[in-house]
């Protein structure tokens, strides 16, 4: 049979079945399906119009062959969508069901499963840290020795350099030395992990030797700050009258940089540095900022309490490392027959003052 002699007879049932609102018989559907299959078979052309059955209510496909698009097809939905030009159909409510993810009892069909997307972590780290700026000091064994030099204050000590004439006597230079003996720190904490887990989880050993190393540094970092601003540690920043925060960053690392110092490092609190940033002038939507040509790098440090400032150089404080932050795998007690591993982070470091003059500590603001 010609393949327009199929399409023709094709039409025809279709015309009478639409003129008479309803789907196809048992008889013409079978007929529809046979034609079809002689038109396909006889194709030429393949762009050309195909002729769908009639809108009406999808035939049950329970216990059929059938598959879910064939069903589609069937119903001539795709046809229609195609030929009104329209971006929607109503589906049927039990091609819906096939799909559904919802709590249905008994359930419609196929199960929808939710995305698996694996291990995430809900450790925050801290927006910034004083050791990540800090001059890093390579050193040896568990303790170390220096001396801190500085000219000698009181009882007619100190730096005497003058001009003087030809001849003249020429004025003595006193120096104060104080030899400081620094106990290398030990940072450390540990998790156990099932192997069984690590090994059919993908990803999870990296995300946990990220949390402990992440973790390590933060309390690293609390260290640092508190061995700074302990007694005899740094120089007190006394705030300027009518300075505004910006001023005061700019005045503290001034102050150091006067004096010759290099390589120097503020540390603000995000709250601070946010409530800086965001300053208006009086009367006006302006952003004031922070002022131009500050000699140093600003660090925003979570360790720094709002409101304080903690400046220094490469010159007065060093981070003296003796090992970097590192995770280990091993046994622990009874891990072996448990099937675990102890994952152990640790690091081992401290800070050195090696000039108190040169870290300055205070609050940003006059009271």
């Amino acid at each position: 049979m010609k393949r327009d002699a199929c399409i023709t007879e094709m039409e025809a049932l279709h015309l009478r079945a639409t003129n008479e609102g309803r789907v196809f018989s048992d008889e013409e559907a079978a007929r529809f399906a046979e034609l079809r299959v002689m038109a396909t078979a006889a194709r030429e052309n393949p762009v050309e119009k195909v002729i769908e059955q009639p809108a009406g209510t999808l035939r049950p496909v329970a216990g059929s062959a059938r598959t879910l698009s064939a069903a589609v097809m069937a119903d001539g939905l795709a046809t229609r969508l195609h030929a009104n030009g329209k971006a929607r159909v109503d589906v049927p409510v039990n091609i819906r069901a096939l799909g559904t993810d919802q709590a249905v009892s008994p359930a419609p069909g196929i199960a929808v499963q939710p995305r698996d997307l694996g291990v995430s972590s809900g450790y925050v780290p801290l927006y910034g840290r004083l050791l990540d700026y800090m001059a890093s000091l390579p050193v040896d064994g568990n303790a170390i020795v220096y001396t801190r030099l500085s000219y000698a204050t009181g009882g007619g000590g100190g730096n005497k350099a003058a001009k003087v004439q030809e001849l003249a006597v020429k004025p003595e230079s006193i120096l104060a030395t104080a030899q400081v003996t620094q106990t290398i720190d030990t940072w450390a904490h540990w998790l156990p992990a099932s192997k069984q887990v690590l090994d059919d989880v993908s990803g999870l050993r990296a995300l946990l030797d990220t949390t402990l190393v992440e973790g390590l540094k933060d309390k690293i970092d609390a260290g640092i700050f508190a061995a700074m601003t302990s007694a005899g540690h740094f120089t007190a920043y006394a705030a300027v009258a009518n300075d505004n925060l910006g001023d005061a960053i700019a005045r503290i690392a001034t102050t150091l940089a006067v004096g010759g110092a290099t390589g120097i490092k503020i540390g603000v609190n995000p709250a601070t540095l946010l409530a800086m940033s965001i300053a208006k002038a009086s009367g006006a939507g302006t952003y004031l900022g922070l002022p131009p040509n500050i000699p140093g790098s600003i660090v925003p440090a979570a360790s720094v309490p709002a409101g304080n400032l903690l400046a220094w150089s490469d010159g007065g404080a060093v981070w003296a490392n003796r090992e970097g932050v590192s995770v280990v795998a091993g046994l622990n007690a009874d891990d072996f027959t448990h099937n675990r591993i102890s994952l152990l982070c640790e690091a081992r470091g401290s800070v050195l003052t090696l000039n108190p003059n040169l870290v300055l500590y205070g609050t940003a603001l006059a009271a």
